[in-house]
């Protein structure tokens, strides 16, 4: 008998240790699910359900790193705030593009792409800045944007920041 009890165990351990691995080989396939911290593969609706009402009291730093800076939407007609800018950092440098590709615009500094920001309007995901580096963009001058743009008002939802790197003419 005590030989029965041996396999009865050693059959148990194998089947915990069999589900174990099953789990961790389909967390592979289904990354973030269940604990709300997902990569967010879903495309959302089209109904914003949500206010902008967040406060953020944090202060920018003294250093203003300079970047690039573009308008991704169409240049408004006189009167209407834009619904979106396109901020490029080149650099320490930020950039307002004057169109939604290509790296042309005028360079500013991160408190005046703030500024300009506050008067969007949001697109119809409620994307406000568009956030796109070269490969010589500094992560001194992406932090202080960031933080800029906390300063303002600009949530971390109304930004869009892209992993892609843009070539540099410059």
């Amino acid at each position: 008998m005590a030989r029965k009890g041996s396999l009865r165990r050693k059959a148990v351990g194998a089947g915990a240790v069999g589900l174990v691995a099953l789990g961790i080989w389909l967390g592979q396939y289904f990354p973030g699910f269940g604990l709300g911290k997902g990569l967010g593969f879903g495309t959302g609706s089209t109904e914003s359900t949500g206010s902008n009402t967040d406060q953020v009291s944090e202060r920018p730093k003294d250093s203003n790193p300079s970047a690039t800076l573009v308008s991704t939407s169409d240049p408004a007609p006189p009167g209407k705030a834009p619904e979106r800018l396109r901020i490029i950092i080149d650099g320490d440098h930020y950039v307002l593009a004057s169109s939604d590709s290509g790296m042309e615009g005028k360079t500013l500094d991160a408190t005046e792409i703030a500024q300009l920001a506050k008067a969007t309007t949001g697109d119809d995901q409620g994307i406000r800045v568009r956030i796109e580096r070269t490969k010589s963009a500094t992560a001194g001058a992406k932090q202080s944007l960031f933080e800029a743009l906390d300063a303002a008002g600009i949530t971390r939802d109304a930004r869009h920041e892209s992993m892609t790197f843009l070539d540099s003419s410059r």
